[in-house]
């Protein structure tokens, strides 16, 4: 991954031996969500073919305006506070659990079609069918307080956070002009999903708010799950050397927060590529506890050739 010294937006490309390369960009998450990312790369490898972008991106900031006078309920009040009002972490390690002390790592998994339907077949009711990337969830949460238990770490509160894209439902009912204006909205429309957190962002400028759970210093494993299933990466990036093999998300080795990101599979429409960016502890009871979910992503499953070019 390339290192940002300054700016929002930083690309390297890397050479393989065996005549493929890597494309790696990291940008700045203050200006640009997945989904501008998304945009962005799609309309970049079309200007690469001489086509026309994607999608003209909509700048003004004047489509996200807030509503006066601004509104939200005591929940959203305290779900998030001020970076600035961040508590002081314990600077004794020895105050420290063994679970804060873990290492972070990242590993990629594939999760095949028919796991994924057993998850929501087992999340859903009679009568009301839950989303894949909510029965997921429900999934990791489950499992991961499951890690917390077996690891005697009984005071550990778990939390998964699923922010979701604003733009639909910030254009819910406002007109299709609003809803092409808002899809086409380049920036950062991705938050935790209460109603009235504009107002409480309003309220709080230019002060820069993070979520609670991920925030204070309390006895929590909190995961923050972000769904790349709907970006059309792998059917638009196209630079001229035909479709990419594999597109990830990844987290910096800087990243000090626990990350899950699944994204479609290259292979199958029906199979997802899951990136995490959890404690070394914490993956390794997922392969051993859930391996017949979590499989190690592997070249062999990307059908991939492991003889190189003289």
């Amino acid at each position: 991954m390339p290192v940002k010294h300054h700016g929002v937006l930083v690309i390297q490309v890397t050479m393989l031996k065996c005549g493929a390369m890597v494309i790696a960009s990291l940008y700045d998450h203050h200006v640009a969500d997945g989904y501008s990312t998304n945009l962005f790369a799609s309309s970049w490898a079309n200007i690469t073919r001489s086509e026309e972008p994607l999608i003209i991106p909509y700048l003004r900031p004047s489509v996200l305006n807030v509503r006066y006078p601004t509104h939200y309920t005591p929940t959203v009040a305290n779900m998030f506070i001020p970076l600035s009002n961040l508590p002081s972490l314990p600077s004794d390690p020895g105050t420290k659990s063994d679970l804060d002390q873990d290492s972070l790592v990242s590993r990629v998994y594939y999760i095949k079609g028919d796991q994924i339907r057993k998850l929501q077949q087992l999340a859903s009711d009679i009568g009301y069918r839950r989303s894949k990337i909510v029965s997921f969830a429900s999934f990791l949460w489950k499992i991961t307080a499951k890690f917390l238990e077996d690891s005697c770490h009984f005071d550990f509160m778990c939390n998964i956070a699923v922010p979701v894209d604003g733009r639909l439902r910030l254009s819910e009912g406002e007109g299709v002009e609003k809803q092409k204006l808002l899809a086409a909205r380049l920036g950062n429309v991705v938050s935790m999903p209460f109603r009235g957190i504009q107002s409480k962002v309003e309220d709080q400028r230019p002060n820069v708010l993070i979520c609670r759970p991920f925030a204070e210093n309390v006895k929590a494993l909190s995961i923050m799950l972000s769904s790349g299933l709907k970006f059309s990466l792998t059917d638009n990036m196209d630079f001229g050397w035909g479709k990419p093999v594999l597109i990830l998300s990844h987290a910096p080795a800087t990243r000090t927060d626990c990350h899950v990101m699944p994204m479609a599979s290259p292979i199958n429409v029906e199979d997802w590529v899951v990136y995490m960016h959890l404690g070394k502890k914490h993956l390794d009871y997922l392969e051993e506890r859930a391996g017949h979910v979590f499989k190690p992503l592997t070249p062999h499953y990307l059908k991939l050739s492991l003889s190189p070019r003289i």
